[in-house]
């Protein structure tokens, strides 16, 4: 292995399945949860893609536009199960969800009243 000027070793000799604190491609940054998908065409530049909307493309058998937003039930951003996860077919139509809950013109969206 060589090394740099610094005596660090050059990247890739530590690097995923390599380093010791590798959790299988999967990593939390901020509120969402994160996948290693390389080769997904909107995966970001280090090659990770959003869980959530991974999800709901495994569901719907097709890769989602990037209008589409999903939107977590029980409010915890972590959890990605399918049940939790509901589809607005755009951030305006999602914005317009939570203002009307805010003012109590609509009920939340729970698991109980959703429509599959």
């Amino acid at each position: 292995m060589e090394r740099n000027k610094k005596g660090q070793f050059f990247k890739g000799s530590n690097t995923r399945e390599k380093n010791s604190k590798w959790k299988g491609g999967r990593y939390r940054q901020g509120r969402f949860m994160f996948l290693l998908m390389p080769k997904h065409p909107c995966c970001n530049i280090r090659g990770y893609y959003r869980e959530h909307r991974f999800v709901c493309e495994s569901i719907l058998g097709r890769y989602l536009t990037r209008e589409e937003v999903p939107h977590h039930i029980d409010k915890n951003t972590v959890n990605n199960k399918p049940e939790n996860l509901y589809l607005f077919p755009n951030h305006s139509k999602h914005m317009k969800y939570h203002w009307a809950v805010r003012k109590n013109n609509i009920e939340p969206i729970t698991k109980s009243n959703l429509i599959i």
